[in-house]
């Protein structure tokens, strides 16, 4: 089910544009444009569901199946992450910004904690950050497809 005003559900309805890695019958993987660092994507069921504990248990499960299989393959890729951070902001008291069930992986490069709490805390209101944003997660996306 989706729901109307979604941006995610507008998204997997084709109605918004979205920087799209995979989909299948249960969830899509998009490209954050609000990214932590190179690579950032967010699994996202099909479903509506604000909080994590509405999904059914295989949709739960197949996001977390999905977001491993994703968290390798941007290590595999030509971005080279070292690891990865596996993150769902439950409720907008959690700070989740839109209102449906999003799985971040947050590729990470070593040493990068002061770069990535700099973004985190300005990602939104950087203008400078959003300076051919969409070129370069256009390109990023591509070597992360090429991994799968």
């Amino acid at each position: 089910m989706k729901k109307q005003g979604c941006i995610f559900c507008q998204i997997i309805e084709g109605n918004l544009p979205g920087i799209e890695i995979y989909r299948d019958d249960k969830c899509i993987v998009l490209m954050d444009i609000y990214p932590l660092s190179r690579g950032h994507i967010m699994v996202i069921p099909l479903v509506h569901c604000q909080f994590s504990h509405e999904l059914t248990p295989e949709i739960r499960s197949h996001i977390f199946e999905k977001a491993s299989m994703l968290s390798e393959a941007v290590c595999r890729s030509g971005l080279k992450a070292k690891g990865a951070n596996l993150l769902i902001n439950d409720g907008k008291d959690a700070s989740q910004h839109i209102p449906h069930v999003h799985l971040h992986v947050i590729p990470r490069y070593g040493k990068d904690l002061l770069p990535l709490l700099w973004r985190l805390l300005t990602r939104f209101i950087n203008p400078f950050a959003r300076i051919g944003i969409i070129k370069r997660l256009e390109k990023e996306a591509a070597e992360i497809r090429k991994s799968l």
